[in-house]
């Protein structure tokens, strides 16, 4: 398969993308009306079959089968199935030209990769290295008191975090910087003390200005900087301005890509040994490879976002004989209208004439078929890992919250790669996306955007007018790894194969950074652990033979490093910030 440059892809990437952190901002998609929706769905219902790709190619018996199926279940015009279906073809395109074993889902922009791509091997590698992880962990009771007792209790699922990108992430009052990248994942543990923290906002230019200036010269990974991106200044995500003192962004790692698609870390991962668990360092080097191609379609689906399927102007779409009483709150104008009003509301919703947008023809995206290349490049990713566990007599798991990556840190995309699954027999991915800010109206015009966009929620304290996300669900149950475009927040729902015994899911995530914009990573921040750097410097002559309670005694009075406490109360406020508040 031919690839195009990275440095393409990264050009291309240098624009604003639809951010998924707050519903119904500036920088969210277009509104969809109900006939796309109906659209999306339909498409969505032939595509999710197995081997769907395969049939098509073979005849174009099932077509018509498939028309009269998506015409009566979702209520589509002739039009509206001509144009579904000869959206198919440019799907068709997508799989064929997509490396092996890799999909395109049934939700736009969503790649996943069947059980038989990853390696068994691996799964088995990185259960058994998690579960020495788990343990290590669980002996420490700090971690257990922030990790587990705040848990659901035993007859709930609960989900325990063993590698949190929310913890020691990046600080703006307290972390240092290093003027020079990281040499080594070793050498990172002797330089928990030696960087510069800055205070301020013309610190941390400095501060950047110093570490782009070092590495123009080092050059990240030798060949994988090419393009001379610099690392960016923090600053908050909706304005060039200065965060909060509190405030902080995730510290991803850099992973080097060579030609041949084979990731390699070149800094040490947040939160993970690097000497302690070398070995899980080289399983998620392997996982991070799997991910290389699905990160490459995902990629080129953004840069080429497609435009709406059904354009609309709604003052065409309709009209009205009367104006409306708009007086009355919303919640009571169905049961009477003002005094000074003779006319009832049947009697105006009677004058109301609506007609449905139509689809155009279908015209194929300017989206290439073959996808833009990472090779021979460098992609930043924070790395979490964590477990999923269901109790019996608990037969399923939803989560309560859509989870919204990348607030601060430029995520594009989110890969999730699930190496163990015991005993769950249905794996479900929900997918809803931003839309652009609320419209305030009122009147004739709030109910014509009811028509033509479905109903929609007043805020009466803004006076604005809003039209929820629909949620599009992905049946991953089949799955191993699934890359979500950074344009969705998503949640995951999971049932019990057999509800007489628990069960779990254990996932391997990364946070994939958007290449053409470089953040403050591991290569330059050194490890914030307390934990870590005591295991340094009390076990050297004469430290090493002090008794463990005037260890503990001493450290009480360290500040920097930061103790496990600390961090976690930082955690807290912290990973608010990674969900959607609507």
């Amino acid at each position: 398969m031919t690839f195009t440059s990275p440095q393409h892809l990264i050009r291309l990437l240098r624009k604003a993308f639809p951010a998924p952190h707050a519903i119904h901002t500036t920088n969210g998609l277009e509104w969809r009306s109900r006939v796309e929706l109906r659209l999306i769905k339909a498409s969505a219902y032939i595509r999710a079959s197995p081997k769907w790709v395969a049939v098509w190619q073979q005849n174009n018996g099932p077509l018509e089968q498939w028309a009269v199926d998506i015409a009566e279940q979702f209520e589509l015009t002739e039009r509206d199935v001509a144009y579904v279906l000869a959206e198919l073809e440019y799907y068709v395109g997508l799989q064929t030209k997509a490396a092996a074993n890799i999909t395109h889902s049934s939700v736009d922009m969503v790649w996943t990769a069947a059980k038989s791509f990853a390696e068994n091997e691996l799964a088995e590698n990185l259960n058994h290295h998690s579960k020495a992880l788990e343990h290590s962990l669980r002996r420490d009771k700090a971690w257990a008191r922030h990790y587990l007792e705040q848990s659901c209790d035993e007859r709930s699922a609960r989900t325990v975090v063993l590698l949190d990108p929310s913890l020691y992430p990046l600080m703006y009052d307290t972390s240092q910087v290093l003027a020079q990248p990281i040499d080594s994942l070793e050498n990172a543990l002797n330089l928990s003390t030696r960087g510069v923290a800055p205070k301020s906002f013309e610190q941390w230019v400095e501060a950047v200005t110093a570490i782009n200036d070092a590495t123009d010269e080092l050059a990240i990974g030798n060949s994988h900087r090419e393009d001379n991106i610099d690392i960016m200044v923090p600053t908050c995500c909706d304005s060039q301005q200065w965060p909060q003192p509190e405030h902080g962004c995730w510290l991803p790692t850099e992973f080097a890509i060579d030609s041949n698609g084979i990731a390699r870390a070149l800094s040490y991962i947040n939160n993970l040994h690097p000497v302690w668990h070398t070995a899980m360092y080289t399983y998620i080097e392997q996982a991070f490879t799997m991910f290389v191609p699905l990160l490459e379609q995902v990629l080129t689906d953004l840069v080429h976002l497609r435009e709406l399927r059904v354009p609309i102007d709604v003052t065409k779409c309709v009209t009205f004989d009367s104006p409306h009483p708009e007086e009355l709150d919303l919640g009571l104008r169905r049961f009477y209208l003002p005094i000074e009003t003779s006319m009832t509301w049947d009697e105006w919703a009677e004058g109301i004439e609506y007609t449905e947008p139509e689809p155009t023809p279908f015209v194929m995206p300017r989206r290439p078929f073959t996808p833009y290349a990472l090779r021979n490049t460098c992609v930043q990713a924070a790395v979490k890992m964590s477990t999923i566990e269901i109790p019996q007599g608990c037969s399923e798991y939803s989560e309560c919250m859509w989870q919204a990556a990348g607030n601060d840190e430029c995520i594009i995309a989110t890969g999730v790669y699930f190496y163990d699954v015991t005993n769950i027999g249905h794996i479900e991915m929900q997918f809803r996306e931003s839309v652009k800010c609320s419209v305030e109206c009122s009147g004739n015009k709030k109910e014509a955007l009811r028509w033509v966009y479905g109903d929609g929620q007043r805020n009466h304290t803004h006076g604005m007018y809003k039209y929820p996300n629909v949620p599009r669900s992905l049946n991953i149950t089949n799955a191993k790894l699934v890359c979500i475009p950074n344009i969705y927040q998503h949640k995951i729902m999971l049932r019990l194969k057999d509800a007489a015994d628990s069960g779990h899911v254990k996932m391997l995530v990364f946070y994939f950074v958007n290449p053409a914009a470089r953040i403050l990573s591991t290569k330059v921040v050194p490890p914030q652990q307390q934990s870590w750097w005591a295991e340094r410097v009390f076990s050297t002559l004469p430290l090493c033979s002090l008794p463990y309670e005037i260890v503990e005694n001493i450290l009480k009075y360290v500040t920097l490093p930061i103790s496990f406490d600390e961090a976690c109360k930082r955690r807290n406020i912290f990973e608010a910030k990674h969900f959607a508040t609507s």
